[in-house]
């Protein structure tokens, strides 16, 4: 695929959705046609916080929040739960400081993460990539009690993510605009990326009561302490997120080609190392 070819024209894409995204939907017509987009991508509206009126913008429905109990979070203090919907596209471990784009495509995850230290840190750890269709909530969760360190936003390109890209562009996540976001657990650092994708370029930090526009690297001082399930960051439309965890802290309970939904077990964390962390 020639990438020259398709860059531009995506961009212009992007633009053009990202200002649909932004205008204000008549208030008689939000639920009509939330509801009509919901029933087309299969997303579920018995989910949604408040009534469908309150979403001004497509943007604003897209990023909705949940309403309370609506995703119970696992149970066990070894659980690790996953910080999103969607399809797990590659799983394992970053053996030789490289993760599994799709089959036959390998990348590195120091270009992924755009930090070294961060990726030196990381190395060797399962990991998880997680694709988020329309049909899928677009918030992102802490996987447990960590504390927030810092978040890079990296500008980049927005080619799609869906699965069909990612087996035909090489290095396609390490190429697109992303957030990385550093977290420190009790079994050591987490990284956790939210890939941009096609018309997806807002991407938001939640960090404790305030939230704000990604941009630039930002260290948090002191950390942030979030506990299990809560809210970190948000981004629009469809995208891509990746979980590294640190090496031998973490025992993947997914695969590739399985469905998670936030809040469901992601990983089991190993008790010996958070006792060598601490």
């Amino acid at each position: 695929m020639n990438l020259s070819s398709i860059v531009a024209p995506d961009r212009l894409y992007s633009l053009a959705v990202g200002w649909g995204a932004r205008r204000t939907v008549p208030r008689s017509l939000r639920g009509p046609i939330y509801t009509v987009f919901a029933r087309a991508v299969g997303a579920r509206l018995d989910e949604v916080a408040g009534p469908l009126d309150a979403y001004p913008t497509f943007g604003a429905f897209f990023a909705r929040r949940l309403r309370a109990q609506a995703r119970p979070l696992a149970g066990g203090d070894d659980v690790a739960v996953s910080p999103c919907d969607g399809l797990v596209t590659a799983a394992g471990r970053a053996t030789d400081g490289r993760l599994v784009q799709a089959k036959g495509r390998r990348y590195a995850l120091a270009d992924l993460l755009a930090d070294r230290e961060v990726a030196a840190a990381v190395a060797g750890g399962a990991y998880a990539t997680i694709y988020l269709s329309p049909r899928d909530y677009h918030r992102v969760h802490a996987p447990c009690d960590v504390e927030l360190e810092g978040y890079t936003h990296v500008p980049g390109a927005r080619l799609p993510v869906s699965p069909r890209w990612a087996d035909c562009v090489p290095n396609l996540y390490a190429r697109n605009e992303r957030l990385v976001v550093r977290l420190r657990s009790a079994a050591g650092t987490i990284a956790i990326v939210l890939v941009g994708a096609a018309a997806v370029g807002h991407l938001v930090v939640v960090a404790g009561d305030r939230e704000q526009v990604a941009a630039g690297s930002v260290q948090c001082t002191p950390p942030i302490a979030c506990r299990r399930g809560d809210e970190l960051a948000y981004f629009g439309l469809g995208s891509t997120v990746v979980v590294v965890f640190p090496p031998g802290a973490a025992e993947l309970c997914v695969r590739a080609g399985d469905r998670i939904r936030f809040g469901e077990a992601l990983a089991r964390l190993r008790a010996e190392r958070r006792r060598e962390a601490s």
